[in-house]
């Protein structure tokens, strides 16, 4: 025991430098690699969840006052308490979101709405899983979509010479990402999204009836029409349109209009 006593810094170097020439150099790179991944994990992932977790803070203030504005427009004999099946998961959904201002407003709509009794019947809990599973873009198109009954969207092919195969050039194609999306070559996924959610219809058994609907749609192919004559293969499109489904109306007036 050497208990009380002061350490002795030099046998202390010599006993590691013996360890060093004992131990085999696996587990002295073993040893390495496991500080080496130790720090990682703290600089790269620990950090940066301690600073998120602390601006998410100041972030949830902001959005209780967005709230309480939104709250404040309520008559005081309909406010209620919010569900907690709707309140859980849009705070807790809302750590990861809280920088995203599409997805926030929708959030803050869809709180106050639960604590609307004129709207509480409205409100559904599915609502907060179809946020969770939308980026902004999507939020921006959806926002776009809801402000009229119906949009033009086009499918176009591209028919071989035998006129019975054919490839897909496009489909739902539309202009409405170079109109409200930051990136608007992703227009395709994220109309294919918004159609899984259930928030859309598209169909081309129907289509636009008012004029020019599709000029600029369709004018956008004439050069690869030429091409393709030239080629033998023959561009055909087809005309239909988007619109918001049922869920998707629902889902708007409440985390869209609010």
């Amino acid at each position: 025991m050497n208990e009380g006593n002061p350490i002795d810094s030099k046998a202390l170097v010599d006993v590691t430098k013996t360890a060093k020439e004992v131990l085999p150099q696996t587990v002295i790179e073993t040893d390495s690699a496991i500080s080496t991944l130790v720090g990682w994990f703290n600089n790269v992932v620990l950090y940066p969840v301690k600073k998120a977790n602390m601006t998410y803070r100041y972030k949830l203030e902001c959005f209780e006052e967005d709230l309480r504005k939104k709250v404040d427009l309520i008559p005081d004999d309909k406010i209620c308490s919010p569900n907690l099946m709707i309140a859980g998961p849009t705070l807790e959904s809302l750590k990861y979101t809280y920088d995203e201002q599409e997805l926030r407003e929708m959030y803050v709509n869809l709180l106050a709405a639960s604590m609307n009794t004129d709207k509480i019947a409205q409100v559904h809990p599915s609502y907060v899983d179809i946020i969770k599973q939308m980026t902004p873009d999507e939020a921006k198109l959806l926002k776009k979509i809801s402000t009229q009954p119906v949009f033009p969207v086009i499918h176009v092919k591209q028919y071989m010479e035998d006129e019975k195969s054919y490839n897909d050039i496009v489909i739902n194609y539309c202009n409405l990402g170079r109109v409200c999306c930051d990136f608007p070559e992703k227009i395709y996924s994220y109309i294919n999204n918004l159609d899984r959610l259930g928030l859309l219809n598209i169909s081309y058994s129907s289509y636009c009836m008012y004029d020019g609907a599709y000029d600029e749609l369709e004018s956008q192919f004439d050069d690869l029409r030429v091409e393709g004559e030239k080629l033998g293969c023959k561009i055909k499109i087809s005309r239909g349109l988007m619109e918001l489904s049922a869920l998707g109306h629902d889902f708007a007036e409440i985390c869209i209009q609010g």
